[in-house]
């Protein structure tokens, strides 16, 4: 979840045109897991670092909706992005203790961080993004 709020928020920033990540592959904490050289394990970051780039890998930032400068930043953040289709998808996620989902939101299908298409919302964000498909600008 970290790594995923870190890469879009660095993105979004227009302070980096690229994020490189030290370890891919590292015992315990890599994207992959090489403990058994035989049989190297994908871990959850791995799968959410594949969706992230297929859903907004060449897409253009467009705004963002943080909480306030002040403080801790707790709260929402809902970042926007065009991807090269035209299609606009918002990555949103909460800062801090779980809120309610926002009501006001429009959009034709909403996925988990790895990409799987959710039957609805879910009623409260927390920590782990959620991608909101085709939404109205």
């Amino acid at each position: 979840d970290c790594m995923i709020r870190y890469l879009a928020l660095a993105l979004a920033s227009g302070l980096a045109e690229r994020v490189y990540w030290w370890r891919l592959v590292s015992r315990g904490f890599g994207l992959v897991d090489d403990s058994d050289a035989s049989a190297w394990r994908e871990r959850p970051a791995f799968g959410m670092l594949r969706t992230f780039q297929a859903v907004l890998g060449e897409s253009t930032f467009v705004k963002a909706r943080l909480p306030a400068r002040s403080g801790d930043r707790h709260g929402l953040h809902r970042l926007t992005f065009r991807r090269n289709d035209g299609e606009i998808v918002v990555l949103v996620y909460a800062h801090g203790p779980a809120l309610r989902f926002p009501e006001r939101e429009t959009f034709t299908r909403v996925e988990d961080a790895y990409g799987e298409a959710m039957d609805r919302p879910p009623a409260a964000l927390t920590g782990r993004p959620v991608y909101l498909r085709g939404v109205s600008v």
